[in-house]
């Protein structure tokens, strides 16, 4: 039976590693159970010493033959399952068993090394506790199931405050723009590096999480929330694109009102990018401020990311550099020959760069544009011309496409910008989430009197003229109102709570508890005086864990000797029956054992011999037998109770 549970605590602590290891090593590990499995059950000696290490020397030559070395870390973790699972095949002694539990310690180690969500952490102390719980049914046969179960509770409060005070105090271990996971994810989801709206028929709202963002200080922005990710600058008549060549830095920024400050916990994009709340003042630490104001990671985001920093919600730059006007301004010759006649015709009529910009914006409020995520699909030659006078339907990146180059056709330098609108609140976490169906493209012109100037062409439209449609036939209108505020029945508002309870918990561990890196304990070790710089900070920090610890042992070792120190009931119903003996004249001396008492009673006082022994007796079947229970002890207690011996005559 022993057996069994040790096998049924490996197949447990092997789950999670089926989405990570290739289906031959799963079918071989859990091939590898169900023969030990088999042989438990139905009573089967194990294979021989030499079957074993042919085994096992056939799971080292897999892991070779597919990954050329057992070294790395899908390689070593697929030869460390298996050679446990052939492990299992010599369990005979307890010393086996008890080793084979402690190798799944390990394997909970190596889980953290592919993944480091929440889900997985509280998967992993409930297999922690699995296997404190075998482990003491293993050392101790004639501990119950209540009672194993009993002490792992036990065991693992204890060990919390413990954990707490490393976490808190122990050094760590790099600072900055860190990795949360390891770049092992291959699942990426963000923004395309390049645009060409002609070349999409149909743009499908997508519901997952892009980043998420902790404000820890928001000014009053009126414009709406505009996450910043890249900026196309290269043109190429159907295809917008970064510029090429070097990067430069942008045009200084001088901020005008308050500095939001704030944090983002960003998915994997498999991207350099990252989103940043216009317009950034500093990167971060690994990242830097590139032309156009876009930040930039020096590696690719394969796995979540958290980063802070400030952005100037309201701002002025400077003037382009000569070469990023010049590129502002480039478009193919000889190309969308009618919008270049509008062109012509706007800048007869308009003062300056401003009066044509706003004409151009004023035409898309009052013509007859509709925006719709079902747009009709654009040629590949002229395609503004396409979208300005015959399909005048389009989603923001028609919009943006347009509204740049007619600028560039008027000698303005224009750009667009790829980024996210927008987010929504989560009220249980005091945090903002951006999804993929907030990604959002605008326009960027530069005047010769304010630098660049953010310009929206989606925002002039007005409600009559959006008329998207998701694929379930709800509007998008519809679809927002969902997703920022309750709406439905009791059961989806439920479940939308449910939902934004689950993301804030998600969104908790990974800011508090994977983004607590060295600069934030730093910042934490500064506000408990014990430092402001590394090199203070930390021994500091270490002399208070170490005082800390030895307080923790104290305290622990403490309780333990009051436990063992705490009378027993069945001993304090005893002392009750030898102050009646006391009254009766019989003096129990210290030396003096029950049964030496008893036969010391019917010498002194025969009359009291036969109630004093079927005392005594049930008290050494409770005491040095560990017989009986409740009822035994009630029973006992009872006894003494209607015990009253006379007085000894005078």
């Amino acid at each position: 039976m022993r057996d069994l549970e040790v096998l049924l605590l490996l197949a447990a602590v092997f789950a999670p590693f089926a989405l990570w290891m290739p289906p031959w090593v799963s079918g071989a590990f859990l091939a590898l159970l169900g023969f030990r499995a088999t042989l438990a059950w139905y009573g089967r000696p194990l294979p021989a010493r030499p079957w074993r290490i042919l085994l096992a020397l056939a799971a080292l030559g897999a892991v070779l033959a597919v990954w050329g070395s057992p070294l790395g870390l899908r390689a070593g973790t697929a030869l460390f399952l298996l050679l446990i699972a052939v492990k299992s095949l010599e369990q005979t002694t307890q010393r086996d068993r008890e080793v084979t539990v402690l190798l799944c310690c390990f394997l909970l180690l190596a889980g953290t090394l592919f993944s480091r969500s929440l889900p997985l952490f509280l998967y992993d102390i409930a297999l922690l506790g699995a296997i404190l719980f075998v482990l003491q049914r293993l050392q101790k046969h004639s501990l119950s199931p209540a009672g194993a179960l009993t002490r792992t509770g036990k065991l693992l409060l204890q060990a919390l405050p413990l954990a707490i005070m490393l976490f808190v105090l122990f050094p760590r271990i790099g600072s900055g723009l860190i990795s949360l996971s390891p770049s092992s994810e291959t699942a990426f989801t963000g923004l395309s590096s390049t645009l060409s709206p002609g070349d999409v028929a149909n743009l499908i709202p997508s519901q997952e999480v892009a980043f998420r963002v902790k404000f820890q200080k928001l000014p009053q922005i009126e414009d709406g929330f505009y996450w910043r990710s890249l900026v196309l600058t290269r043109y190429d008549g159907s295809r917008w694109r970064p510029a090429r060549g070097p990067s430069a830095p942008p045009a200084p920024v001088e901020s005008r009102g308050e500095i939001a400050e704030y944090s983002v916990d960003l998915e994997p994009t498999g991207q350099k990018y990252l989103p940043v709340l216009e317009l950034p003042l500093e990167a971060p630490e690994g990242a830097n401020i590139r032309r156009g104001f876009s930040l930039h990671r020096e590696k690719e985001v394969t796995s979540r990311i958290q980063y802070s920093l400030s952005s100037a919600a309201n701002y002025r730059t400077g003037a382009p550099r000569p070469a990023i006007r010049s590129a502002a301004l480039s478009i193919p010759p000889r190309t969308n020959p009618r919008t270049r006649d509008l062109v012509q015709r706007l800048e007869q009529r308009s003062s300056g760069p401003r009066e044509l910009v706003a004409a151009i914006l004023e035409r898309f409020a009052e013509g007859d544009y509709i925006y719709t995520r079902n747009p009709a699909l654009l040629p590949e030659e002229n395609p503004v011309d396409h979208f300005l006078f015959e399909t005048r339907e389009g989603f923001c990146g028609h919009y943006a496409q347009a509204l740049a180059w007619t600028a560039r056709a008027a000698g303005i330098p224009a750009r667009i910008v790829t980024g996210y609108l927008g987010g929504s609140r989560n009220p249980l976490g005091d945090y903002w989430i951006v999804r993929q169906s907030d990604a959002h493209a605008w326009v960027e012109v530069s005047f010769p009197d304010a630098g660049w100037v953010r310009m929206d062409p989606t925002q002039v439209l007005s409600p009559d003229q959006i008329l998207t449609e998701g694929q379930d036939g709800a509007s998008a209108e519809e679809g927002t109102r969902g997703r920022n505020g309750p709406s439905g029945g009791i059961l989806s508002r439920a479940a939308r709570y449910a939902g934004l309870a689950w993301d804030a918990a998600n969104f908790g561990w990974n800011y508090y508890v994977l983004g607590f890196t060295q600069q934030r304990q730093l910042q934490l070790l500064a506000k408990l005086r014990l430092g402001d710089s590394l090199e203070k900070a930390l021994p500091r920090a270490a002399l208070l864990l170490t005082f800390l610890f030895l307080a923790f042992m104290l305290i622990l070792v403490a309780i333990l000797l009051g436990r063992g120190a705490k009378t027993a009931p069945q001993d304090r119903i005893y002392r009750s029956f030898q102050k009646k003996l006391r009254r009766a004249g019989i003096e129990p001396r210290p030396e003096e054992g029950p049964l030496t008492l008893a036969r010391r009673i019917e010498a002194e006082r025969p009359d009291l011999a036969q109630a004093s022994k079927g005392i005594l007796d049930q008290f050494v079947e409770l005491r040095y037998a560990e017989r009986g229970g409740r009822g035994a002890l009630r029973d006992f207690r009872r006894r003494v109770r209607l015990f009253s011996p006379p007085a000894p005559r005078r």
